[in-house]
């Protein structure tokens, strides 16, 4: 069911589902940020659509650069809950940042990406903004930490994937588009083995390219 009480499918729940997926996750690692920023960013993802002809929203990728600076904007005023505080040293409460970000992203973009031909998402990434994200400027590691970084909004916001990051990233939406499409073989199981084939060829093409880079 939608918010609108409406029953029917819902492009649109990948973004609509990332703002409270982030305050979940949040709490379950004992962590807090700023709030006036996450209701903003909870606005900018919310806000981020299209209609489609028949009136349905869908999300709007071109959004995506400024969504994912706000996000590492926001993230970068994470701190511990006060009962935390004293047990978390500096580089294990990054490394917990790291995977909030990474778990946000997941809900984020999980349908984001090309994976079967039979049940197709609604709005993919198109090449160039899969380079922009993904590839642009990939670096080795004396420049990686340039990679990461964000810019005014006036600028629309600028955002890379390091690349160590953004190999682990493709792998686990990889992993979560084939859970994904358990929903679309229960009816059917001999589907399954049809579904993860296509969808790791569908993936494989990008994750080799770091392989090459």
């Amino acid at each position: 069911m939608l918010p609108d009480g409406t029953h029917r499918r819902d492009p649109f729940h990948p973004f609509r589902s990332a703002p409270p997926a982030l305050r979940s996750v949040l709490q379950l690692f004992d962590m807090e940020v700023d709030q006036k920023k996450m209701n903003d960013w909870d606005k900018t993802v919310n806000s981020s659509f299209i209609l489609r002809d028949d009136g349905i929203p869908i999300h709007d990728n071109s959004r995506l650069p400024l969504i994912l600076a706000d996000l590492s904007d926001l993230l970068k005023t994470a701190k511990p809950t006060s009962s935390t505080k004293s047990s978390s040293t500096s580089s294990s409460f990054q490394q917990k940042v790291d995977r909030v970000e990474v778990i946000v992203l997941l809900v984020l973009l999980h349908q984001s990406f090309h994976a079967l031909d039979e049940w197709p998402n609604a709005a993919i990434l198109d090449d160039n903004l899969f380079e922009e994200l993904f590839f642009s400027r990939m670096a080795d590691s004396k420049n990686a930490s340039e990679l990461k970084e964000s810019s005014t909004k006036e600028e629309g916001g600028e955002w890379r994937f390091e690349r160590s990051k953004s190999q682990r990233f493709l792998r686990l939406i990889r992993i979560l588009a084939m859970a994904d499409s358990l929903s679309y073989d229960m009816f059917d199981p001999s589907l399954s083995y049809f579904y993860q084939g296509e969808i790791n060829l569908n993936f494989g093409a990008p994750l080799d390219r770091f392989e090459k880079e």
